[in-house]
């Protein structure tokens, strides 16, 4: 695949900019103590993650080009991660668009109005984190079948489909038991250990020699 570069890049980068996010995530609670400075940082980290999301689609649909010959799994850790994609979106916008807004008119009113803007400051926020669920098990079934692909059949280094294989199973399983709050700090620790992965992958797509067509000859 003479583009498998470009697209190990991707994932790199897209992996970056998640990241990068969390790392610099404020808290909702740091949002409305000092909504004039926070909600500056806040949209800016949330821009840098929509940003983000079709450079790491991108990168998938090279990594599922690059595992596809080998069955119907990464097509359809593929469409997970599409799934994915559209749910971290809409939890980005909550959190970064419509939660600074109501935080701020928290901030400038008072009555009947501070208190409708309050509720609807905890309803985004269960929409964030409702949202966020769907992306953590939709983008670790994505990485449990690429990873087990990647194992299978070795079109990548072995190590790097057990790690992901470890990473979505243990999100899988943390999440499902109640172990796994999608606070900013549960929710960054899978940010962090999925972007580990997908930077590992991008590397060694990165590293990759390029693959002869059908036919070529040798």
């Amino acid at each position: 695949m003479k583009n498998e570069s470009v697209y190990g890049s991707a994932l790199v980068a897209g992996a970056l900019t998640i990241i990068v996010t969390m790392a610099l995530h404020p808290t909702g609670s740091q949002l409305l103590a000092d909504v004039q400075h926070t909600a500056a940082v806040a949209v800016a980290v949330h821009a840098i993650a929509l940003a983000g999301l079709p450079v790491s689609f991108f990168g998938a649909i090279g990594l599922t080009r690059r595992l596809a010959e080998d069955g119907e799994a990464p097509i359809a850790a593929l469409v997970a991660y599409g799934m994915a994609v559209v749910a971290v979106l809409i939890a980005a916008v909550a959190s970064g668009l419509l939660a600074t807004g109501l935080a701020a008119q928290i901030a400038h009113s008072a009555g009947s109005q501070h208190d409708l803007a309050l509720a609807l400051f905890e309803y985004t926020a269960r929409i964030n984190r409702a949202f966020a669920k769907v992306y953590v098990y939709a983008s670790s079934a994505a990485i449990l079948l690429w990873s087990a692909s990647i194992v299978s059949h070795r079109r990548l280094a072995p190590g790097a489909g057990i790690l992901g294989i470890t990473i979505a199973v243990l999100a899988l399983a943390a999440l499902s038991v109640g172990h796994l709050r999608l606070d900013v700090h549960g929710f960054g620790a899978v940010a962090l250990s999925q972007g580990i992965w997908m930077i590992t992958v991008g590397t060694l797509m990165l590293r990759a020699r390029p693959r002869r067509a059908a036919g070529a000859n040798v």
